[in-house]
């Protein structure tokens, strides 16, 4: 199948990885994959060097009639028989281009987090008649769609993935370092968070109700001003550690020394963290 993958994002994200899995492993397969996205964003840098072609797009708006008419020439130009758009703007722009331009093209929505709001009767309409189906990654995002007045039968549930490949070589001698970095007693309860910046604050104050002692690393972040006087009134000895950025070919060994995991937001619907886990 000729698919166009379109999302105006692709950049510090688990969506991103998720987008660059999928597009590279329907590639891998045999599939005709190409990625409209910017430029300038990592995804396109993620998928350098794989089967995906890229196709350089703006996404400026809903109304960006520039990305209307890049969306038409990629799907004349490569015969594109899919549309699958990713993120918001680019949800509008396929349907857009593909109703102003007579494309006759199917138009998928891929929704990857908890729906907090439908943008009006206008945009229920655009999704209930102008797309030919859209996938929600868990039944959770599927349920909260429907309760904003998605129709069920636009619904289909398509889990969100990990390729099993990547945790097939990870580095042992790596994990015995995080190990002795962390001062690890085979007692010790270990609590991890691996994620941008999202709630944490929310977990570093539900610590302060956690009676027994634990140690907890946050992969992600560094400590702000409130979450160190959070931090500073506990009646329990924690230990916490912001290990800030850490690289994609470093992450995984710190599962690997994790008790349990945890990501500190309500919106995820099957978060790239969780699934790494």
């Amino acid at each position: 199948m000729r698919i166009l993958f379109l999302t105006f994002q692709g950049d510090t994200a688990g969506s991103t990885n998720s987008i660059a899995y999928l597009a590279m492993g329907l590639a891998e397969r045999g599939h005709e994959i190409h990625l409209g996205i910017r430029r300038e964003s990592l995804l396109w840098q993620l998928v350098e060097g794989s089967k995906v072609n890229r196709i350089p797009m703006t996404f400026k708006g809903k109304f960006d009639f520039t990305n209307w008419r890049q969306i038409r020439d990629a799907v004349k130009n490569h015969n594109i028989q899919l549309i699958n758009a990713q993120s918001s703007h680019d949800r509008y722009t396929s349907i857009f281009a593909n109703k102003r331009y007579g494309l006759g093209v199917k138009v998928v929505h891929t929704r990857r987090q908890m729906p907090l709001s439908m943008g009006g009767p206008l945009q229920l309409f655009l999704y209930n008649q102008w797309t030919d189906s859209i996938v929600a990654v868990s039944n959770q995002v599927k349920d909260g769609l429907i309760k904003l007045g998605i129709k069920q039968s636009q619904l289909k549930v398509i889990h969100n993935g990990t390729p099993t490949a990547k945790y097939e070589n990870i580095d042992s001698a790596q994990v015995e370092r995080l190990k002795a970095k962390f001062d690890l007693k085979p007692d010790d309860f270990v609590l991890g968070s691996v994620s941008r910046p999202k709630n944490q604050i929310q977990v570093i104050k539900a610590l302060a109700l956690v009676e027994k002692p634990l140690k907890m690393i946050f992969c992600g972040i560094e400590p702000t001003e409130e979450m160190q006087e959070i931090i500073k009134g506990y009646s329990t000895p924690h230990q916490l550690f912001f290990e800030g950025h850490v690289e994609k070919d470093d992450i995984l060994a710190y599962y690997k020394i994790f008790d349990a995991d945890i990501l500190a937001s309500t919106m995820e619907g099957l978060s790239q963290s969780l699934l790494e886990a």
